[in-house]
């Protein structure tokens, strides 16, 4: 009778510490805020409208994009370095280091600043 008992209170233990790990498991019932903040960098100047700000929902692609247009050159993608930019194409018509980013196909998961390239 003893051995049963030691074993029942052994086992309620057992299944109040599996209970406290499972509880301590759960996810939290808070809303995670998912906004990412894009902006754009048109012309990299300091103009009026230069700069565009979008609101993005963290894991998929970000909505309303501006649509870049400079008299004189053709947009040549969206990078994250502004060095790959080229912000002066007389100037530096050197090849970027890294790719565009194709916010067409790429969703955005962090805030970010994007740079328009021109080519002349």
């Amino acid at each position: 009778m003893k051995t049963s008992t030691i074993k029942l209170t052994l086992l309620s233990i057992a299944f109040i510490g599996c209970f406290g790990l499972i509880n301590a498991c759960k996810k939290n019932s808070e809303e995670v805020d998912k906004t990412c903040n894009v902006t754009f960098i048109l012309n990299q100047t300091n103009a009026a409208g230069d700069t565009v700000n979008v609101a993005a929902t963290a894991g998929l692609l970000v909505q309303n994009a501006p649509v870049p247009v400079r008299t004189g050159y053709t947009f040549a993608g969206w990078f994250t370095n502004s060095a790959d930019a080229n912000p002066d194409p007389t100037k530096n018509t050197a090849a970027p280091k890294f790719p565009a980013y194709d916010i067409a196909n790429k969703p955005i998961y962090l805030d970010v600043i994007l740079y328009a390239r021109w080519v002349k």
